[in-house]
């Protein structure tokens, strides 16, 4: 029997930014952009129903979504600290990926922000774009134009 609080606590005892929980490996968590894996004991296809049912809770409109689609975008919320759940199907059984939501935003320093772009956030008007693919702790090369 998995236990889905368990995998929660460790998560958010290391920090991991997500949880992904799919038949045939074991609990997997990001760190720090590093997958690492919680023990060795694989999930099975009885656990993957017992972690949606912890998850739907027999609501039904959600529980007819995934039937419907075979995937679920929703939230969750364990021990003050919100989790974006993804519910998505691989051969018919479901897949989670679990982002941990902090209840703080980072400060600039924690985010290794030039002042420049602090200085920019303070402007009364403009739009500032930071691109780039998930997790590649984009580079900050700003460049000034003056008109």
């Amino acid at each position: 029997m998995i236990n889905i609080n368990e995998i929660l606590d460790i998560a958010i005892e290391k920090d991991a930014s997500d949880i992904h929980l799919i038949a045939g490996i074991a609990p997997t968590l990001r760190i720090a952009r590093d997958l690492i894996s919680i023990g060795d004991e694989e999930l099975t296809e009885s656990d993957m129903y017992e972690i949606y049912d912890f998850f739907v809770r027999g609501n039904i409109n959600k529980d007819e979504m995934y039937r419907e689609t075979k995937k679920i975008d929703t939230s969750f919320e364990y021990k003050e600290l919100r989790l974006r759940v993804n519910i998505s199907s691989t051969d018919g059984i479901p897949v989670f990926t679990l982002r941990l939501i902090k209840n703080t935003l980072p400060t600039f320093e924690e985010l290794g922000v030039p002042d420049i772009v602090r200085r920019m956030t303070r402007q009364p008007q403009g739009l500032i774009l930071v691109t780039g693919k998930t997790n590649s702790r984009k580079n900050y090369n700003i460049k000034c134009i003056n008109k």
